[in-house]
């Protein structure tokens, strides 16, 4: 028979007796390999087996464990055909499997079929901005999912979120439904913060839609002054907001009070020179806002013009003001504070306020500083700012010259000072901490038979002496300052007087 005639079957395997460019051997030899591949490889899951198996990978928990994902990913691999027999694991009667199913439909790749969206609605109303689904929710894509997704978020301003994600890869899609929400009326103080931080969170090619069209309803003067006032703060946070700066300063000029202040507050996040006048306008107004002066920071010694602004602020009663302004006069090298900074260092309220100026002396190295930082870094009872005072003295002194970014490493280093918190039932627990750190020698633990909880009420311990809690004690002017935790219960700082 000759060579080349091929009497039938795949060319070059076996019958390459006849056709196979190879040696008879190898091809045997291949097929064999091949049959092994074959009868080796796992077989790929079917719907119901991948699902199954999600079912029985849910555990208890809020977060998604690494044998839960690969279980999700188990699923999506099936593909889309998997979608409606995983949404049916929204109605189970275990939760955990409800949670692993969202997890799993949020993955799903886009679109989303529109006939699975009241059910993602009804499983996702009782969670509010919590839970996996609404980026589901957003491959949808409809106008009924995007009104669903604002009106969560409006409850629940929260960027941080699956529904910020949302809202976020929803992108240029939401300007009609958001508008709707700005024309309206105008969002209060909680969602104008959230809505502005989307803005901020959203890519730029998407956020770059809402900019005009919150630009004209704040330049529309027959619309409430609230409503054009929020609309030209949130346009104020869209990355590509600096392209339209001449609209910014036209609303500034052209608007009411309020809304020339938002338009002003906008265009100092923008480069430009009216950054600078419009801190300092802020800061001469009779109303100044501390933020203008914490921007004023990123101005650097750019901003030294702005110095004879800030000059008064450092003695305004307001901590909230007179301490960034502190900060301010350090950032921008504004030497003519240096005096008022010195009798700042006599501030016996507030431990923050030397603190703040021994930095900023430092930074301005002012050598007619030295001696009030040295009785402060000898006579404070605050120990961290007795450590930065005598931090401030080495700096000013030391020939080499120190950035002011070094500087504030150093400062944190040697501070160690108590968080500073709003929440005052925390204050007593952070203190203990510093206390704890700040005298390891004095240590006194006291016995107690009761804790007292959150709610006021006692519960005996069963085991009295068991019950003692740390206790830190620091020698200050008069006696003894103690600190203990008390962990979930709270924790105290007491003064014993030295008698």
């Amino acid at each position: 028979m000759p060579p080349d005639v091929d009497q039938g079957g795949p060319p070059g395997l076996i019958c390459g007796m006849v056709s196979s460019p190879l040696p008879f051997w190898c091809c045997l030899l291949l097929a064999g390999c091949l049959a092994c591949s074959s009868k080796g490889a796992p077989a790929e899951d079917t719907v119901t087996e991948a699902v199954a198996a999600l079912v029985k990978a849910a555990v208890p928990g809020s977060g998604i464990t690494e044998k839960e994902q690969e279980a999700s990913q188990r699923v999506l691999r099936t593909g889309a055909g998997a979608l409606p027999e995983v949404m049916k694991l929204l109605d189970h009667a275990d939760g955990d499997v409800v949670a692993l199913a969202s997890y799993t439909i949020r993955d799903f790749p886009a679109p989303v079929d529109a006939v699975y969206l009241p059910a993602l609605m009804a499983a996702q109303r009782p969670l509010g901005a919590d839970g996996w689904l609404p980026p589901a929710i957003a491959k949808v894509g409809t106008p009924e999912a995007y009104d669903f997704l604002l009106g969560l978020f409006l409850s629940e301003p929260r960027v941080q979120t699956q529904l910020g994600w949302a809202l976020q890869i929803s992108g240029h899609h939401l300007v009609p439904y958001m508008m709707a929400i700005y024309r309206t009326s105008a969002p209060e103080a909680s969602q104008l913060s959230g809505f502005c931080e989307l803005m901020k969170e959203m890519k730029e090619e998407e956020s770059s839609a809402f900019l005009v069209p919150f630009l004209e309803l704040a330049s529309d003067e027959s619309k409430p002054e609230a409503l054009r006032v929020a609309a030209v703060t949130t346009a104020g946070h869209i990355k590509s907001a600096p392209q339209q700066i001449e609209r910014f300063r036209k609303i500034k000029v052209a608007g009411s009070a309020a809304v020339t202040a938002a338009a002003e507050e906008s265009l100092i996040g923008f480069d430009g020179s009216e950054t600078l006048q419009a801190i300092i306008a802020n800061l001469t107004s009779g109303a100044p806002d501390s933020r203008f002066l914490y921007r004023l920071l990123d101005l650097k010694t750019a901003g030294i013009e702005a110095g004879p602004a800030v000059l008064p602020l450092l003695t305004n009663a307001n901590y909230d003001l007179s301490i960034p302004a502190v900060a301010a006069v350090k950032g921008i090298g504004y030497q003519p504070a240096v005096p008022t900074l010195i009798k700042l260092l006599d501030d016996d309220i507030n431990w923050q306020m030397p603190l703040a100026a021994a930095q900023a002396l430092a930074v301005l190295k002012a050598r007619d500083a030295v001696s009030a930082l040295g009785s402060l870094a000898v006579n404070h009872w605050y120990p961290p700012v007795k450590a930065i005072a005598l931090e401030a003295v080495r700096m000013i002194e030391s020939e080499r010259s120190v950035s002011t970014t070094e500087m504030e490493k150093i400062f944190a280093a040697r501070r160690d000072a108590p968080e500073v918190i709003d929440d005052e039932k925390e204050l007593p627990r952070i203190m203990a901490k510093y206390l704890a750190n700040a005298a390891p020698d004095i240590r006194i633990t006291r016995d107690s038979s009761e804790v007292r909880h959150g709610s006021g009420n006692r519960k005996s311990d069963p085991d009295p002496a068991e019950s003692g809690y740390p206790m830190t004690g620091y020698q200050v002017d008069g006696g003894l300052l103690l600190g203990w935790d008390r962990g979930e219960f709270g924790g105290g700082v007491e003064l014993f007087p030295s008698q």
